[in-house]
């Protein structure tokens, strides 16, 4: 049997596990699910989240822009990424033009029922 404080050390422990894997998942997906695929761009959209928590009588709501390209083969979504240094995916998004055939670098995973599509981390017309 186990006292207090030795009860204590194995819950941080599993803790700090938990977070540690946690981030190393996190940086992992970016890194090694990259692909490229070539697809031509049926419809692009924009649209934005809100998301509000009441708290103690007062309010904290957040705005999340989402931006989806549709394309022959799937559907993919422009987002910034510290660990792949991404940045700007908005302007990228605006540059994109339906009805073009672009050569697309992607990562991530596309489960649509959970609204996961791949990200674009670049791209260039073919």
């Amino acid at each position: 049997m186990t006292d207090n404080g030795e009860m204590d050390i194995i819950i941080a422990a599993i803790c700090i596990i938990t977070l540690v894997s946690a981030v190393g998942l996190w940086i992992c997906i970016p890194l090694f699910t990259q692909d490229s695929v070539i697809l031509t761009v049926n419809q692009k959209e924009s649209y934005t989240t809100t998301t509000c928590d009441s708290d103690k009588g007062g309010s904290s709501c957040s705005t999340d822009l989402h931006t989806l390209i549709y394309t022959n083969g799937e559907i993919l979504q422009f987002t910034d990424n510290l660990v792949l240094w991404v940045w700007g995916s908005q302007t990228s998004f605006s540059h994109v033009e339906p009805g073009k055939t672009y050569k697309f670098k992607v990562y991530g995973y596309n489960i649509p029922w959970l609204n996961w599509y791949r990200s674009v981390i670049s791209y260039e017309v073919v």
